[in-house]
């Protein structure tokens, strides 16, 4: 379906991190936040349900893998949330969302509790961290992923 931003993706091969006839990965474009990686199937459905088996297989593999290796890329990383709205695109994919430990000095992001509020993170970063990362950096984060992925192969 070429009006979804998602199967579009798959048309700029430069812009993916990875594909196989299965499951891609790019960087999120509009955020300035090194390592916010996105992973969907190439398929366009809506819902995570509809995956086959084939696809939830790579799909897990491939997201175990990547947030390994995003905590290792940085070690700034202390977490890797992993979630998924489909709310504003209609093709299942998932936020792979580096909590760096300099987020936790953004103002409000703990619950009533005082305890860190994940939700209150992303929201945060989402309102306040936009724009695209420097293409170099990006350009450079992918060669180190594809480097690593080609020696590894998960």
């Amino acid at each position: 379906m070429m009006s979804c931003s998602i199967c579009q993706l798959t048309q700029k091969p430069n812009a993916l991190f990875y594909r196989d006839d299965d499951i891609m990965i790019w960087h999120c474009a509009d955020t300035t936040i090194l390592g916010y990686l996105m992973i969907a199937p190439i398929r366009h459905i809506a819902s995570y349900e509809l995956l086959t088996g084939k696809e939830l297989a790579q799909f897990s593999r491939l997201s175990q893998w990547t947030i390994r290796f995003l905590k290792n890329f940085d070690p700034a990383i202390e977490k890797i949330y992993m979630c998924s709205f489909n709310e504003l695109t209609p093709h299942v994919h998932f936020h792979l969302f580096p909590r760096y430990d300099w987020m936790l000095d953004w103002p409000h992001i703990q619950d009533a509790n005082n305890q860190i509020d994940a939700v209150k993170i992303f929201h945060h970063a989402r309102e306040n961290c936009i724009g695209p990362v420097d293409p170099q950096k990006i350009n450079q984060l992918a060669e180190q992923f594809k480097r690593a992925l080609s020696q590894e192969n998960p």
